[in-house]
């Protein structure tokens, strides 16, 4: 087996994150809470600890201050576009056995702007970082790390 190959439970090899190689089956399938146009604002961590460190001197009166990109994704989208890093095209559908929830969940960064801070990772960027990862590590079947 090569650097690159990683195997699933089914003993199939597949070479992640631009390889060409296509997922096992069973991991091309998303399922999202109905109807999964709900739209969430996705912060990567980094900027989020960079955002407190650069404003935390900035606001001496207690105020709060939510951090967010101002972008809003839905839970359809995140599914898909986690799919299209992963090299296949996701079949989504949604759970009619959960909850709905809130529609839209997103952040104002007039805010933080006026204090300097504007988050720099992209959602893209930071999902194919987090797959990177658990590709990489024991925490995924298939993943190099078994």
């Amino acid at each position: 087996m090569t650097r690159d190959d990683t195997r699933h439970r089914s003993g199939r090899a597949w070479r992640p994150l631009g390889s060409g190689a296509v997922p096992p089956r069973e991991w091309r399938h998303s399922a999202v809470a109905p109807p999964g146009r709900q739209l969430r604002d996705f912060i990567h961590v980094e900027d989020c600890v960079r955002g407190v460190v650069e404003t935390m001197t900035a606001i001496d009166d207690g105020d709060a201050l939510n951090l967010s990109t101002g972008v809003l994704t839905s839970f359809d989208e995140l599914a898909r576009t986690s799919a299209e890093i992963l090299g296949y095209e996701a079949m989504v559908e949604a759970l009619p056995s959960k909850p709905e929830g809130v529609f839209a969940r997103g952040g104002d960064t007039t805010k933080q702007r006026k204090l300097g801070f504007t988050p720099r990772i992209s959602l893209r960027a930071g999902l194919t970082e987090a797959m990177e990862h658990l590709l990489a590590s024991a925490a995924c079947p298939g993943s190099r790390g078994r």
